[in-house]
């Protein structure tokens, strides 16, 4: 099982890599970017 982000470039991967290995592709929205301000 792959659990990928919602975010176009890591899911795009995340199915090239499912295909490949014959895998479930799950999206998970906990795993999105967060912006932090000024701790960046």
């Amino acid at each position: 099982r792959i659990v990928t982000s919602p975010l176009m470039r890591a899911h795009k991967t995340a199915e090239i890599i499912s295909e490949v290995l014959q895998v479930p592709l799950h999206t998970h929205e906990g795993l999105k970017e967060r912006y932090l301000g000024k701790l960046e």
